[in-house]
């Protein structure tokens, strides 16, 4: 691998996957593969920091992803409840979920390797934390989650495949496993031949309800909006 492909692999990570072709399926070996980048990504001490459901079986991911109904079409005149949540027919699903495979990363916590008193109070029976120390645990456990995700992501696009992060759900709910606390679900897959990435596949203009936030006819499939982020690289 030379740094051209390295950096084009890089760059492939960013864009979101909103479409895929369900007639191809992922050879097993990149499968574990995918896997391993996301169970060897490396924690604070080598804590465990989350745990990672994952799935190829179309019909079980159709059915996650008929859960992520949290993509918010909305204006300054939207109801919106103290949550932030809006009435249902202001949402759309979202479809990088429904690749050809799914990895999903969830909270999990080992209080026995804990290592850091200031993580290790948060559920210790016999002290009274500072309500402080549950930002602390939550901040370094998600920097496990984030290194793991972007492990997962760089080396599916190392592999050709493309992907898309999915963070619109409800957390408890969205993978239909008691006692679970979902952060993410990357979409990994081939996209589909000839087809715009940012376009829903299933939905189109005529059920956007914000006039505004249609871009084509009625009867065409709508396209997700994408920023353009700005970040700074500064040298100290």
């Amino acid at each position: 691998m030379d740094r051209n492909e390295l950096l084009t692999a890089l760059q492939y990570t960013n864009p979101c996957q909103r479409n895929w072709d369900h007639s191809r399926t992922i050879p097993d070996e990149d499968v574990r593969l995918l896997l391993d980048a996301a169970k060897y990504a490396p924690t604070k001490q080598n804590e465990t920091h989350y745990k990672v459901y994952w799935s190829t079986d179309r019909t079980k991911i159709n059915e996650i992803y008929s859960r992520t109904k949290f993509f918010s079409v909305h204006n300054s005149e939207t109801p919106v409840d103290s949550k932030g949540e809006i009435p249902d027919e202001y949402n759309i699903t979202n479809p990088q979920v429904d690749a050809n495979m799914i990895i999903a990363l969830c909270d999990d916590w080992d209080q026995e390797t804990c290592r850091a008193l200031t993580h290790y109070v948060v559920d210790a029976e016999n002290i009274d934390e500072d309500p402080y120390t549950h930002i602390i645990k939550s901040r370094i456990m998600d920097i496990g989650v984030g290194i793991a995700i972007g492990q997962v992501l760089l080396t599916a696009n190392l592999l050709g495949y493309r992907t898309g992060c999915c963070s619109a759900f409800r957390e408890t709910e969205v993978l239909g496993v008691e006692n679970t606390f979902c952060k993410t679900i990357i979409g990994i897959g081939y996209p589909k031949p000839d087809t715009h990435r940012q376009m829903h596949p299933d939905v189109t203009n005529a059920e956007i309800i914000i006039e505004n936030y249609r871009n084509g006819a009625l009867d065409e499939n709508w396209l997700f909006p994408s920023n353009k982020k700005k970040i700074e690289i500064i040298e100290i």
